[in-house]
């Protein structure tokens, strides 16, 4: 009677290709993440027009528009300032910031009460944790 021996090596193979299958995955997942941040700092950097809005009982009220180059650009520094992706929340957000080029909205950040922000075009979205430089800009 003859038994046949497992192939050590063939298991070896089968692990190191769903060890750079796993891989080749993260890799892919950060590399997309960092191309969504570089569009984020773009488009913020197009910007010729920020409104601040704050929710209150009637919808969103308009609290700040910033059209002037001088406060427009401390402000956009201060949108890409320490911005760290992070999964998605889906939360009421209290108050957005819209951001606009040649008076043609581009892009809305939206603040939750939990402290996070989803950034929305009509191509993509991502989140991220409220700076300290956005929470005190509100």
């Amino acid at each position: 009677m003859v038994y046949k021996v497992a192939n050590h090596s063939s298991l070896k193979q089968k692990i190191m290709r769903y060890l750079l299958f796993f891989i080749l995955i993260v890799i892919l997942s950060c590399n997309s993440k960092s191309k969504e941040l570089e569009k984020y700092f773009k488009i913020v950097d197009s910007t010729d027009e920020i409104k601040y809005y704050s929710l209150s009982k009637s919808g969103f009220q308009l609290t700040k528009d910033i059209q002037s180059s001088g406060w427009l650009n401390s402000q956009k520094d201060i949108l890409k300032r320490n911005i760290k992706q992070e999964y998605e929340h889906e939360f009421i957000p209290r108050n957005k910031i819209e951001i606009y080029n040649h008076k043609a909205l581009i892009g809305t950040l939206l603040i939750s009460n939990e402290g996070f922000i989803t950034f929305k075009t009509a191509d993509f979205s991502f989140c991220f944790h409220e700076t300290y430089g956005i929470g005190m800009s509100l």
